[in-house]
């Protein structure tokens, strides 16, 4: 077998990652509540099954199981569907839509469940297929018996079907990673959380995957094992030229340069949150996903992270737990928290298109009905 070869990566000292970091910011509330609406949408030609991107002035529901794109109004109102799948000029072959995109061309590239980047152009015409490029510089064997934290084929992309959400700047993707080899995991190794990397920055032009970013919180350390809460939020405000990063853990949120590299931190931490994590390690994999199940459903962690632009504004979302009626959503303003409210169960903010924020579909599979909910500040 034949290996590329591909500059090392960028040396990182992932003992003093966060040595330095001062917390910033403060609280000073402006909003005590905010007035969801209810936008229904019905008759789908759909499967009721996937989410919502909001990319430009343009929101989407994005069917997973049959490759569609419903445009919707602020009124829930569609004009028919984009792409479906098939091998047609206007149609998708990739199956999963992992991830969309639009890109700064006005085009729109897709993320598939192999690896695969599918771009179309703005009228929603097939153009080409990239294939991901990891730049595998070692032998199956070296990665086998000798794991290291930057060495490409040790980790895989994380695909969840619009619940892992990628982001994109200039010509990158920004895609989170993880790894699941025997000898570099989340439940049997400290190296794992305290140099693992966490990104995948891809030049979506060449499909070459060009750097590994990121390391997780100090946060861990504080625990032995929480595998269930080893992944992390990401967004990448390329304007600013400055990235965020959250982990369920922990109530600080750290603001990074491009290449994820902390400068501050900020955050305070969310209300009535159950944060008695179970802990784990060893080689039970089935005990493992139990507790993962289990503390997921049960205890209170920080979901999500949408920073807007055009308000200035990071949104970041938490569950209580399983005591509470209610999830959280914080509002930070230049680093200050300016609301912490009660919101649905599950409620995320998932963009903005002047003058609303929206929120996360609520899908009845029964009555075959999609609820977003949106509002104003």
């Amino acid at each position: 077998m034949v290996f590329q070869c591909r500059s090392p990566q960028k040396e990182i000292d992932t003992e003093n990652y966060y040595s330095d970091i001062i917390s910033t910011g403060g609280k000073h509330i402006l909003y005590e509540n905010i007035d969801l609406q209810k936008i229904t949408i019905e008759n789908l030609n759909s499967s009721y099954i996937g989410y919502l991107r909001v990319m430009g002035d343009s929101l989407y529901f994005v069917d997973v199981p049959l490759s569609r794109l419903f445009p919707m109004d602020f009124q829930g109102l569609t004009s028919g569907f984009r792409l479906g799948q098939g091998r047609g000029p206007q149609e998708y072959f990739g199956g999963v839509i992992e991830e969309i995109f639009k890109t700064k061309d006005h085009n729109y590239l897709i993320l598939g469940p192999s690896w695969d980047l599918h771009l179309f152009n703005e009228s929603w015409e097939f153009q080409n297929v990239i294939r991901l490029d990891w730049g595998l510089q070692h032998t199956q064997v070296e990665r086998e018996q000798n794991p290291q934290p930057d060495m490409p084929g040790v980790y895989d992309l994380a695909l969840d079907a619009g619940n892992i959400r990628a982001q994109i700047h200039e010509n990158y993707i920004y895609l989170e990673m993880y790894s699941e080899h025997p000898g570099f995991n989340m439940i049997n190794f400290r190296d794992y959380y305290r140099k693992g990397r966490l990104i995948a920055r891809i030049n979506y032009l060449t499909g070459k995957v060009d750097e590994y970013l990121g390391v997780r919180s100090p946060v861990y350390e504080n625990y032995e094992f929480i595998g269930h809460l080893s992944r992390f939020y990401h967004w990448v405000d390329g304007y600013n030229q400055r990235t965020f990063l959250s982990f369920p853990p922990d109530s600080l949120i750290y603001l990074c340069d491009m290449d994820f590299m902390p400068i501050e931190a900020f955050g305070r931490a969310g209300k009535d949150m159950n944060t008695d994590y179970t802990q784990f390690s060893g080689d039970d994999y089935y005990h493992f996903r139990e507790i993962f199940a289990s503390d997921l459903g049960s205890k209170g962690y920080y979901t999500a992270i949408e920073f807007v632009p055009q308000k200035d504004l990071l949104f970041r979302s938490y569950t209580k737990g399983k005591h509470s009626d209610f999830d959280g959503l914080q509002i930070y303003k230049d680093r200050v928290l300016i609301a912490d409210l009660d919101v649905p169960k599950g409620f995320k903010v998932m963009g903005y298109i002047d003058p609303y924020f929206f929120g996360n579909p609520v899908i009845d599979l029964d009555n075959k009905s999609i609820t977003i909910f949106r509002f104003k500040l």
